[in-house]
Protein backbone atom coordinates (compact mmCIF):
# COMPACT_ATOMS: atom_id res chain seq x y z
CA UNK A 1 0.00 0.00 0.00
CA UNK A 2 1.40 3.41 -1.01
CA UNK A 3 0.70 6.82 0.49
CA UNK A 4 -1.97 7.43 -2.16
CA UNK A 5 -4.12 4.71 -0.59
CA UNK A 6 -3.98 6.49 2.77
CA UNK A 7 -4.87 9.82 1.15
CA UNK A 8 -7.82 8.32 -0.70
CA UNK A 9 -9.11 6.51 2.40
CA UNK A 10 -8.93 9.67 4.53
CA UNK A 11 -10.50 11.77 1.77
CA UNK A 12 -13.44 9.38 1.40
CA UNK A 13 -13.90 9.19 5.18
CA UNK A 14 -14.30 12.97 5.14
CA UNK A 15 -16.67 12.74 2.14
CA UNK A 16 -14.45 14.99 0.02
CA UNK A 17 -14.13 14.93 -3.75
CA UNK A 18 -10.70 15.30 -5.32
CA UNK A 19 -11.60 18.86 -6.32
CA UNK A 20 -12.75 19.73 -2.79
CA UNK A 21 -9.49 18.41 -1.35
CA UNK A 22 -7.51 20.31 -4.00
CA UNK A 23 -9.39 23.50 -3.06
CA UNK A 24 -8.52 22.96 0.62
CA UNK A 25 -4.85 22.53 -0.24
CA UNK A 26 -4.61 25.34 -2.79
CA UNK A 27 -2.05 25.60 -5.62
CA UNK A 28 -2.67 22.03 -6.76
CA UNK A 29 -4.89 20.57 -9.52
CA UNK A 30 -7.25 17.76 -8.61
CA UNK A 31 -5.74 15.75 -11.47
CA UNK A 32 -2.41 15.81 -9.65
CA UNK A 33 -4.10 14.47 -6.52
CA UNK A 34 -5.74 11.75 -8.60
CA UNK A 35 -2.32 10.63 -9.86
CA UNK A 36 -0.95 10.65 -6.30
CA UNK A 37 -3.84 8.49 -5.11
CA UNK A 38 -3.29 6.08 -8.01
CA UNK A 39 0.41 5.84 -7.18
CA UNK A 40 1.54 7.13 -10.58
CA UNK A 41 3.00 10.28 -9.04
CA UNK A 42 4.99 10.70 -5.83
CA UNK A 43 4.15 13.80 -3.76
CA UNK A 44 6.96 16.05 -2.58
CA UNK A 45 7.62 16.44 1.14
CA UNK A 46 6.03 19.91 1.05
CA UNK A 47 2.97 18.53 -0.75
CA UNK A 48 2.56 15.75 1.86
CA UNK A 49 2.53 18.38 4.61
CA UNK A 50 -0.18 20.35 2.78
CA UNK A 51 -2.28 17.24 2.18
CA UNK A 52 -1.98 16.19 5.83
CA UNK A 53 -3.05 19.67 6.98
CA UNK A 54 -6.00 19.66 4.57
CA UNK A 55 -7.14 16.27 5.86
CA UNK A 56 -6.66 17.30 9.51
CA UNK A 57 -4.06 14.66 10.39
CA UNK A 58 -0.39 14.67 11.25
CA UNK A 59 2.19 13.87 8.59
CA UNK A 60 3.23 10.83 10.62
CA UNK A 61 -0.33 9.52 10.52
CA UNK A 62 -0.67 10.19 6.80
CA UNK A 63 2.44 8.15 6.00
CA UNK A 64 1.79 5.36 8.51
CA UNK A 65 1.06 1.89 7.20
CA UNK A 66 -2.47 0.90 8.19
CA UNK A 67 -3.40 -2.31 10.00
CA UNK A 68 -5.17 -3.64 6.94
CA UNK A 69 -2.18 -2.85 4.71
CA UNK A 70 0.07 -4.91 7.00
CA UNK A 71 -2.42 -7.80 6.85
CA UNK A 72 -2.78 -7.56 3.05
CA UNK A 73 0.99 -7.56 2.55
CA UNK A 74 1.31 -10.67 4.71
CA UNK A 75 -1.59 -12.40 2.94
CA UNK A 76 0.14 -11.79 -0.39
CA UNK A 77 3.42 -13.11 0.97
CA UNK A 78 1.73 -16.28 2.27
CA UNK A 79 -0.51 -16.68 -0.83
CA UNK A 80 -3.50 -16.75 1.52
CA UNK A 81 -6.99 -15.35 0.97
CA UNK A 82 -8.95 -13.31 3.50
CA UNK A 83 -11.41 -16.20 3.81
CA UNK A 84 -8.60 -18.63 4.64
CA UNK A 85 -7.26 -16.19 7.24
CA UNK A 86 -10.76 -15.88 8.71
CA UNK A 87 -11.00 -19.65 9.13
CA UNK A 88 -7.50 -20.06 10.51
CA UNK A 89 -7.87 -17.22 13.03
CA UNK A 90 -11.56 -17.86 13.78
CA UNK A 91 -12.29 -14.19 13.10
CA UNK A 92 -15.17 -12.90 10.91
CA UNK A 93 -14.22 -11.84 7.38
CA UNK A 94 -16.18 -8.62 7.93
CA UNK A 95 -13.95 -7.71 10.88
CA UNK A 96 -10.81 -8.21 8.79
CA UNK A 97 -12.17 -6.18 5.86
CA UNK A 98 -13.26 -3.29 8.11
CA UNK A 99 -10.36 -3.35 10.56
CA UNK A 100 -9.19 0.16 9.62
CA UNK A 101 -12.54 1.71 10.55
CA UNK A 102 -13.26 0.11 13.94
CA UNK A 103 -13.02 1.80 17.32
CA UNK A 104 -10.99 -0.94 19.05
CA UNK A 105 -12.03 -2.43 22.39
CA UNK A 106 -10.66 -5.34 24.42
CA UNK A 107 -12.49 -7.94 22.33
CA UNK A 108 -11.16 -6.45 19.11
CA UNK A 109 -7.59 -6.75 20.38
CA UNK A 110 -8.25 -10.43 21.01
CA UNK A 111 -9.32 -10.79 17.37
CA UNK A 112 -6.19 -8.90 16.30
CA UNK A 113 -3.97 -11.25 18.30
CA UNK A 114 -5.55 -14.24 16.58
CA UNK A 115 -5.04 -12.66 13.17
CA UNK A 116 -1.39 -11.90 13.94
CA UNK A 117 -0.67 -15.44 15.13
CA UNK A 118 -2.40 -16.90 12.06
CA UNK A 119 -0.13 -14.74 9.87
CA UNK A 120 3.02 -15.57 11.81
CA UNK A 121 3.33 -12.04 13.19
CA UNK A 122 3.93 -10.80 16.71
CA UNK A 123 0.52 -9.61 18.04
CA UNK A 124 2.01 -6.27 19.11
CA UNK A 125 2.79 -5.44 15.46
CA UNK A 126 -0.91 -5.33 14.60
CA UNK A 127 -2.04 -4.06 18.02
CA UNK A 128 0.27 -1.03 17.76
CA UNK A 129 -0.96 -0.23 14.27
CA UNK A 130 -4.59 -0.60 15.38
CA UNK A 131 -4.13 1.58 18.46
CA UNK A 132 -2.69 4.41 16.39
CA UNK A 133 -4.97 4.31 13.38
CA UNK A 134 -7.55 6.75 14.73
CA UNK A 135 -6.33 10.16 13.47
CA UNK A 136 -5.42 12.65 16.18
CA UNK A 137 -7.56 15.75 16.49
CA UNK A 138 -5.52 18.87 16.38
CA UNK A 139 -6.42 22.43 15.63
CA UNK A 140 -2.90 23.82 15.27
CA UNK A 141 -2.45 24.03 19.03
CA UNK A 142 -1.79 21.35 21.59
CA UNK A 143 -3.15 21.65 25.08
CA UNK A 144 -2.34 19.40 28.01
CA UNK A 145 -2.58 19.37 31.80
CA UNK A 146 -3.24 22.90 33.05
CA UNK A 147 -0.43 24.41 35.05
CA UNK A 148 0.62 27.84 36.15
CA UNK A 149 3.97 27.23 34.45
CA UNK A 150 2.53 25.58 31.34
CA UNK A 151 2.73 27.31 27.95
CA UNK A 152 0.64 25.76 25.14
CA UNK A 153 2.62 24.44 22.18
CA UNK A 154 1.69 25.73 18.74
CA UNK A 155 2.16 23.06 16.06
CA UNK A 156 2.95 25.84 13.56
CA UNK A 157 6.18 26.49 15.47
CA UNK A 158 7.51 23.08 14.43
CA UNK A 159 8.42 21.37 11.19
CA UNK A 160 8.58 17.66 10.35
CA UNK A 161 12.06 16.67 9.18
CA UNK A 162 12.38 13.34 7.31
CA UNK A 163 14.56 10.52 8.64
CA UNK A 164 16.26 9.19 5.51
CA UNK A 165 18.10 6.17 6.87
CA UNK A 166 21.45 5.35 8.41
CA UNK A 167 25.02 6.57 8.10
CA UNK A 168 27.84 4.42 9.40
CA UNK A 169 30.20 6.00 11.92
CA UNK A 170 32.91 3.53 10.97
CA UNK A 171 33.29 1.97 7.57
CA UNK A 172 31.34 4.05 5.05
CA UNK A 173 27.99 2.73 3.92
CA UNK A 174 25.20 3.83 1.66
CA UNK A 175 22.74 6.19 3.31
CA UNK A 176 19.28 4.99 2.24
CA UNK A 177 16.92 7.30 0.35
CA UNK A 178 13.78 5.76 1.83
CA UNK A 179 12.02 7.85 4.44
CA UNK A 180 11.84 5.91 7.72
CA UNK A 181 9.72 8.50 9.48
CA UNK A 182 9.77 12.10 10.65
CA UNK A 183 10.97 14.07 13.64
CA UNK A 184 9.51 17.38 14.83
CA UNK A 185 12.02 20.24 15.13
CA UNK A 186 11.32 23.78 16.38
CA UNK A 187 11.46 26.21 13.46
CA UNK A 188 13.57 28.55 15.57
CA UNK A 189 16.39 25.98 15.48
CA UNK A 190 16.46 25.96 11.67
CA UNK A 191 17.37 28.40 8.93
CA UNK A 192 14.39 29.03 6.68
CA UNK A 193 16.52 29.00 3.51
CA UNK A 194 18.27 25.68 4.26
CA UNK A 195 17.28 22.04 3.70
CA UNK A 196 17.44 19.47 6.51
CA UNK A 197 17.13 15.74 7.02
CA UNK A 198 17.96 13.15 9.67
CA UNK A 199 20.33 10.18 9.50
CA UNK A 200 20.76 7.49 12.13
CA UNK A 201 24.28 6.60 13.34
CA UNK A 202 25.57 3.07 13.02
CA UNK A 203 28.97 1.88 14.25
CA UNK A 204 31.37 3.15 16.88
CA UNK A 205 33.94 5.32 15.08
CA UNK A 206 32.34 8.50 16.50
CA UNK A 207 31.32 7.13 19.90
CA UNK A 208 33.09 9.95 21.75
CA UNK A 209 30.38 12.18 20.24
CA UNK A 210 27.48 9.92 19.23
CA UNK A 211 26.42 6.47 20.37
CA UNK A 212 24.91 4.02 17.92
CA UNK A 213 21.28 4.83 17.13
CA UNK A 214 21.69 8.59 17.59
CA UNK A 215 19.65 10.69 15.18
CA UNK A 216 21.75 13.37 13.49
CA UNK A 217 20.06 16.48 12.14
CA UNK A 218 21.92 17.36 8.95
CA UNK A 219 21.91 20.76 7.28
CA UNK A 220 22.65 20.33 3.60
CA UNK A 221 25.85 22.14 2.61
CA UNK A 222 28.41 21.65 -0.18
CA UNK A 223 31.22 22.99 2.03
CA UNK A 224 32.04 23.06 5.75
CA UNK A 225 34.65 24.80 7.87
CA UNK A 226 37.69 22.85 9.03
CA UNK A 227 36.97 20.81 12.13
CA UNK A 228 33.25 20.49 11.41
CA UNK A 229 31.56 17.12 11.93
CA UNK A 230 29.90 16.37 8.62
CA UNK A 231 28.37 13.69 6.44
CA UNK A 232 30.63 12.94 3.50
CA UNK A 233 29.80 10.95 0.37
CA UNK A 234 32.65 8.77 -0.91
CA UNK A 235 32.73 7.64 -4.55
CA UNK A 236 29.20 8.97 -4.96
CA UNK A 237 27.65 6.06 -3.08
CA UNK A 238 28.89 5.55 0.46
CA UNK A 239 28.16 8.03 3.24
CA UNK A 240 30.07 8.40 6.48
CA UNK A 241 30.08 10.87 9.37
CA UNK A 242 33.47 12.22 10.49
CA UNK A 243 35.29 15.37 11.53
CA UNK A 244 36.50 17.01 8.32
CA UNK A 245 39.86 18.74 7.78
CA UNK A 246 40.81 20.08 4.36
CA UNK A 247 44.22 21.40 3.29
CA UNK A 248 44.53 22.36 -0.36
CA UNK A 249 43.36 19.32 -2.32
CA UNK A 250 43.60 16.87 0.58
CA UNK A 251 40.58 15.99 2.74
CA UNK A 252 41.11 14.10 6.00
CA UNK A 253 38.20 12.32 7.65
CA UNK A 254 38.91 11.94 11.36
CA UNK A 255 37.09 9.47 13.63
CA UNK A 256 36.43 10.32 17.28
CA UNK A 257 36.37 6.91 18.88
CA UNK A 258 37.50 4.94 21.90
CA UNK A 259 38.17 2.08 19.51
CA UNK A 260 41.82 2.24 18.31
CA UNK A 261 40.93 0.38 15.13
CA UNK A 262 39.47 3.58 13.70
CA UNK A 263 42.11 5.83 12.18
CA UNK A 264 41.99 8.98 10.01
CA UNK A 265 41.73 8.52 6.25
CA UNK A 266 43.07 11.00 3.69
CA UNK A 267 41.59 11.57 0.24
CA UNK A 268 42.87 13.54 -2.74
CA UNK A 269 39.90 15.48 -4.12
CA UNK A 270 41.55 15.46 -7.55
CA UNK A 271 41.77 11.66 -7.67
CA UNK A 272 38.94 10.65 -5.33
CA UNK A 273 35.29 11.55 -5.58
CA UNK A 274 34.58 13.21 -2.23
CA UNK A 275 31.38 15.22 -1.68
CA UNK A 276 30.29 17.09 1.42
CA UNK A 277 26.61 16.26 1.97
CA UNK A 278 26.00 18.47 4.99
CA UNK A 279 27.03 19.36 8.51
CA UNK A 280 25.70 17.94 11.75
CA UNK A 281 23.53 20.52 13.50
CA UNK A 282 22.01 18.46 16.31
CA UNK A 283 22.27 14.98 17.77
CA UNK A 284 19.26 13.31 19.37
CA UNK A 285 19.73 10.14 21.37
CA UNK A 286 16.72 7.82 21.05
CA UNK A 287 16.15 5.38 23.95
Amino acid sequence: MHIGDNIKRLRLERKLTLKELADRIGDVHFGTLSNIEKGTRNPSYEMMIKIADALGVTLDYLTRKSTKAIIEDKLEELHMTTGELSERANVPVKFINNIDSIDPNEGDYDYVSRIAIALGLQPNVLKSALAQQEPPTYDNSVSTIPSADFTPININDFINIPILGSVRAGEPMLAGDNIEGYNLVPKKDLCSDQEYFYLRVQGDSMNQEFTEGTLLLIEKAPWVENGTIAVVLIDGLEATVKRVIQNDNMVTLIPMSNNPEHIPHMYDVIKDKITIVGKVKQATRVY
